[in-house]
Formats: C-alpha cells, structure tokens, sequence
C-alpha cells in the first residue's frame, strides 16, 4: 500500500486491495498443496472446496490474488476504483460461468473499439454493430477481404479443435514454423486489413507479430471473429471475486507470507519445503497431490526432487514472454473533451503507438474524475520497465500531450503499475500452445502439477482452464476405489 501527496491542493490516495487473507496456520499434512494465491490457486482451491477434499494454499506474498487486482483512489473526496493490472473475462474464458454461479455484478461490453489506422483515428460510433463498423472503416472491398482472412482462420481453428495437444497433423504443424505475420501478409490483404489484424492481435499479446508461430496467432484472433466476443468486467473491480472466493474457499486454508523452495515428488506423495517468512522458520507440509502455480519463467527459483523432465524444460525454456505496463492517469472532467467528438468518447482507443491500448475507466457514471487507464506492450513497455518511476511518468505525460495537444494540465497524477515484466506467455515461431512441449508442461508428473495461464493461453482463461483440468484429474484419480488416497481415506 502506498500513498502519496499532490500539490495544488489536490489529495489522491492510491491503494491497491489485493483481499488480505488471514495468516493461517500452516499443517503439517494436507490432501491438495497448491502453491500460490493467484486465480488459478483460487479457483482450484473453490472446486475442491465443492468436493470437499482438504486443500491449503501457500502464497509468497502477504495478500492473494495476483494479478487480478483492483485500485481504489480518493480524488478531493470522490472515492474511485479501477482494475490495475487484469481488465475484463472474455466470453469463451471459463471463469464466466464461475462469475455467475458466485452472482456477482458484471458489466458486458463488445469486442470492438476506436483505433488508430493510416495515421487516422476511426472512431467507434455507440449502438454501432461491430461489422457496421468496420465495414465503415475498410470500405466494402477491405471489408469482404477481411471476411475472407475469417473464414480461412475459423477453418484452421476447427481443426485444431479436432485434434489433441501435441497431435497434430503435419500441415498444421507447418503453422507453428511459420510467424503469424507471415500467414497473414501470404494472403495479400489490403495495408488497412492487415493492420486491423496486426493491431488488434498485438494488443493482446504484448508482442510483435512477427515473434509469435501462426498457429497461436491464429488462436489469439478467434475473439475477433464476426461479431466477436463480449467481454465481462466485475461492478466493484477484481476484488470482488476475489473477497467472493475467499469467502467460498475459507481463509483459514490460505497461508500467505509463505516462500516454497523445495518440491520434493514421490510416487504417492509430494513434499513442499518452505519458509516462513514472518517468522523465519523453515518447515515441509505433505500432501497426497501437489499444484504449482508459479510462472514457468520463474521456477528455476525452486529446487525440484528429482529435477523435472527435460521436455519440461525445453518448454519452458523456449516459451517467450509478451510484455505490459500499465498506467492509471487520473485527468479532470475537462479531459474528455480531447477524447471525444461531437461530444461522444472516443474510447477504447486501440493503437500502435507507444501509448499502446487507452480505455476510459469510469468507476460509476455519477463520478467526476475520469481515470484513463494505459495498456502499453511490446517494446515500449519494455522500455518502460527499464526507467525510474519519475521517467516513466514523464514518458506517459509527453506521449499523451503528442496524442491530444493540451491535455496535460488536466492530469491529476499518474500511478504506475510494473510489476510484471513478463506478463503473458507467448509461443514464437517453431513452437505452439498445441504442440507435444506444451502437452508435457500439461503432464503430472505422479501427484504432482504445473498449472496456470503460461501452461495453457496467453490470457486469465488459461488460468481458469488449467485450475480446471487439474482438478479434474486429481478427483478422476481419487476416485479409484484402489487408491491408496482415494476421496474416503482423504477425508478421513
């Protein structure tokens, strides 16, 4: 938590609420382990809650959540919130149905925004239709050579569907030698066609397109297509669900402040070796099964016994990162006159320039205060990533004034948010999220698993799709009436 004092007689405090959890009890033997409190650990730690199988989550830091994290800022008495690193759940992403079983308040909105294209901001028009608008933007012949590019990408994705993880058939194979940039410039579409792709596809990895294998960029576009997919944000920010989940899951099987440096995995067991950091005291917990949800790129941190399997560390070795930074600017009612037209907000604003992504994060329609939230990526967040605190804000401030001419003396502050450099995963040329590497992340090794969104997607749905499938195979497994640690003897 930090705060900080702005002259002029203007007082903001930013707080990021990441839903403290209670420093519980670490026990010696538990059924499930999971290490980690981000939504992965969480959404797992909810299913087993429903089965009734005993669990504890042990999380470095002394709060739980990750990166799905909500800021609250009080601005000359107006309390405001806004999401600081994660946004919004996409259709497809399997954490939806979770967000209505938990009945919490969402706020749906279309898979489409301004953007910048040829220099020239195309602005999105509200009640439009996402194909009113683009045809708009392309003109009728861009337009149906887009549809084209759609049919061909929807026709590769259907059949990869049809195929398992590390089966697939050679000519598929061949779209993950290829970069994502190359199949799409192979189909000779026009400047402002490819653009769209290329624009609105970086967005989502944090990466150049020409960095990321076809097949995942491919895999990445399908939110696009037709109409597209609606997008969810939680009324109230992250931290609802996360307090919601808590609430389901019991504080009192969450550790926080909890360092693991040591998985030690045996047939029927696995042991964590870990230390507590607030007493110093270094302890193991045993588990019938173990889950990891620590990134990939930072499991060399932890000691493995035996080491992992060496298809495991060539995937992770060769996985790459897209890469974010974001900023909160909170800006006076003013500013909206500079991103608006005939009195309508240009935003979201999608671009290529260093200001990446700009969305209009309005906490309540009755609030005042505006707080534009900046989605940079690719090399001007890693840019970013490299300077102080007082350059980057500096570098924000300028490129805004760039973009709109005097709207500068309406910024309040700015907050930063850089903690994850490596933010999204993303497979380059040569591999794929479906390729047999990734299938072996997938597999447990005996009891024990790597999940998270680095071992399935780019994006939260991996996340929620890994905690899933792991779930799923540990209660198949506990099912067994043979096992030795079946679901009776667990909860005995």
């Amino acid at each position: 938590m930090f705060f900080r004092l702005r002259p002029l007689s203007i007082l903001w405090i930013a707080a990021v609420v990441f839903c403290q959890s209670t420093l519980a009890h670490v026990p010696e033997r538990t059924g499930v382990v999971i290490v980690g409190g981000g939504i992965t650990a969480l959404v797992a730690a909810y299913k087993l809650k429903q089965q009734g199988i005993p669990f504890h989550i042990l999380e470095k830091n002394p709060y739980v959540g990750g990166r799905v994290a909500t800021a609250f800022y009080t601005v000359k008495g107006e309390k405001l919130y806004a999401n600081s690193v994660m946004e919004e759940y996409w259709e497809s992403n399997p954490i939806v149905p979770l967000l209505q079983e938990l009945d919490l308040p969402l706020k749906p909105s279309e898979s489409i925004s301004s953007i910048v294209l040829d220099g020239k901001i195309e602005a999105y028009l509200p009640g439009e239709r996402k194909q009113e608008f683009l045809k708009r933007v392309l003109g009728t012949q861009r337009f149906r050579r887009l549809k084209h590019f759609e049919k061909n990408t929807l026709r590769v994705l259907k059949k990869v569907s049809k195929h398992e993880a590390g089966g697939l058939p050679p000519r598929l194979r061949r779209l993950t030698e290829l970069s994502f940039a190359s199949w799409v410039l192979k189909q000779r579409l026009p400047k402002k066609v490819s653009d769209w792709i290329r624009i609105s596809v970086e967005a989502e990895i944090g990466r150049p397109w020409n960095q990321i294998s076809a097949l995942d960029g491919i895999a990445e576009y399908s939110i696009f297509l037709g109409q597209g997919e609606r997008a969810f944000q939680v009324i109230g920010g992250n931290q609802v669900l996360i307090q919601k989940l808590i609430e389901k899951i019991g504080a009192d099987s969450i550790s926080s402040n909890i360092l693991v440096h040591r998985f030690e995995i045996k047939p029927n067991e696995v042991l964590v070796h870990y230390r507590d950091r607030t007493t110093n005291e270094v302890r193991q917990i045993n588990a019938s099964f173990g889950v990891s949800t620590i990134p990939l790129h930072q499991l060399n941190q932890v000691q493995f016994s035996p080491a992992l399997p060496q298809a495991k560390i060539e995937a992770i070795r060769t996985l790459k990162w897209g890469t974010y930074f974001k900023a909160h600017v909170i800006v006076s009612p003013e500013a909206e006159k500079y991103y608006s037209v005939s009195g309508q907000s240009l935003l979201p604003l999608l671009s290529d320039s260093d200001l990446g992504v700009i969305y209009d994060q309005l906490a309540e329609e009755s609030s005042k205060t505006r707080i534009l939230t900046l989605l940079l990526l690719g090399k001007s967040a890693q840019k970013l990533h490299h300077k102080s605190r007082t350059e980057a804000e500096e570098f924000i401030r300028g490129r805004l004034e760039q973009f709109w001419p005097g709207i500068s003396s309406e910024i309040f502050g700015i907050e930063l948010y850089a903690d994850y450099p490596r933010s999204i995963a993303a497979w380059p040329p040569g591999r794929s999220r479906f390729d047999a590497l990734s299938d072996a992340v997938r597999t447990p090794e005996h009891r024990f698993y790597l999940a998270g969104d680095f071992t399935r997607s780019s994006h939260s749905d991996g996340a929620v799709q890994s905690a899933l499938d792991v779930i799923k195979d540990i209660l198949s497994k506990l099912r067994r009436p043979q096992d030795p640690h079946s679901c009776e003897r667990l909860l005995k």
